[in-house]
């Protein structure tokens, strides 16, 4: 008697195969951390998304702009735990701090670091978008209350200058007092003129 157990377990193998082609599995196109101004062009494929890790100062904030999409994507920040969530297929749903599902622009002002900021052109939402093939859009994030790199230096520069002509000039006056005045020669009486020769 034939058995039918390894062409049915084939047949299974196969068809998981090419459902797993042709289903439009969400897959990460990278994480990336963003510690200063960021203005780029982007594109993601059908079903990927991308996620950018936003580091801040203390007491400063990140400005994130996303414009000229050229088709519907989901914008989501999220916390660690959040984003563990988001990318874990078996949690049906997920929070997030801030987002917009199935538009074409997101701004948000972000003051804690370490948030995660995704743009997803896949199918993980039921309410985002449908994505039907790329996607371009232009990312911004700015950090307006960071002072650059020549001011600080600046800055910098114009103190050491300061503290150098202030201590040179301590160093001058203690050397100054320290010097007994110079010996000059005793100025001599004047001599009584010479009686006249006779």
């Amino acid at each position: 008697m034939r058995s039918y157990r390894g062409a049915f377990s084939g047949f299974l193998a196969m068809a998981m195969g090419l459902s797993a082609i042709l289903a439009p599995v969400p897959s990460a196109v990278g994480q990336q951390a963003i510690t200063e101004d960021v203005s780029r062009t982007e594109s993601l494929f059908r079903g990927e998304w991308v996620a950018y890790s936003i580091l801040i100062l203390r007491d400063k904030v990140a400005n994130i702009r996303i414009s000229g999409a050229d088709a519907a994507l989901d914008f989501y920040v999220f916390t660690l735990s959040q984003f563990q969530d988001y990318i874990n297929p078996d949690v049906p749903s997920f929070q997030f701090v801030a987002g917009q599902e199935d538009a074409r622009s997101f701004s948000y002002s972000l003051s804690d670091s370490g948030r995660i900021l995704v743009i997803d052109n896949a199918f993980v939402s039921a309410s985002g978008a449908s994505p039907t093939g790329s996607a371009t859009y232009i990312l911004t994030i700015t950090y307006p209350n960071a002072p650059s790199p020549v001011l600080v230096g600046g800055i910098v520069l114009i103190i050491i200058v300061v503290l150098v002509v202030v201590i040179s000039f301590i160093l001058w006056r203690r050397r100054a007092r320290s010097v007994p005045p110079s010996m000059e020669p005793p100025v001599q009486p004047p001599k009584p003129p010479s009686p006249p020769a006779l």
